[in-house]
């Protein structure tokens, strides 16, 4: 019903969730068609499946939420993290990705002072890939 009215369904990648899994995460977009995926790879390199390929995702990705990682903590300072975003956008890029990037920044774990420095960053960084 959404598609008809030009609307994009997706589901978060997200620990915790069905999708913590990445082959669980694309049956559930096969098994809808039409939905796709809200690709957070931070719970990928720090969920329970660290370390591991999570590249079939790609081509069900209808949005990307971006922010820095550790595989330790969900959210650390930008520049400081193991998130590998010039991978990560050639990925989209093969998959001829046209959607946003969207940075999220977790109010719980940033300093309110720090975000907007922290925001600002993830745009340089971000516009120095594009």
């Amino acid at each position: 019903m959404a598609s008809e009215d030009g609307i994009l369904v997706s589901i978060k990648t997200k620990t915790g969730h069905l999708t913590e899994d990445p082959d669980t995460a694309i049956e559930l977009c096969q098994a809808a068609p039409g939905v796709g995926l809200t690709l957070d790879p931070s719970y990928y390199l720090c969920g329970p499946h660290r370390g591991g390929i999570y590249d079939q995702v790609y081509p069900y990705v209808f949005h990307t939420h971006l922010r820095d990682t550790t595989p330790d903590q969900l959210q650390v300072p930008i520049g400081l993290g193991e998130i590998d975003y010039s991978r990560i956008i050639s990925q989209l890029e093969r998959v001829k990705y046209t959607r946003a990037l969207s940075v999220e920044i977790l109010p719980e774990l940033v300093d309110s002072a720090a975000r907007l420095i922290e925001l600002r960053k993830m745009r340089l960084l971000l516009e120095s890939l594009l």
